[in-house]
């Protein structure tokens, strides 16, 4: 396998780890707060703090820097 198809697994692993973590953080941060709620409009808060997470994740480009290139086969 080379070794962009190894870091593609590696990274697969990584996003499922970091995924559940990111989900039980989000519970933990609204059960928590002052928010009250429960049921659907929980778990539709929760999935929502998810998907703001990980859009600023992306976004922000002071800690993430292109590495496109680094490994070639």
């Amino acid at each position: 396998m080379s070794k962009t198809g190894q870091l593609d697994d590696i990274a697969n692993t990584v996003t499922k780890e970091i995924l559940e973590e990111l989900y039980q953080r989000s519970n933990h941060a609204l059960e928590y707060s002052d928010l009250d709620i429960e049921g659907d409009d929980f778990n539709d808060a929760s999935s929502y703090i998810m998907d703001l997470v990980i859009i600023k994740l992306k976004t922000d480009s002071s800690c993430i820097k292109s590495r496109s290139g680094l490994f070639k086969d």
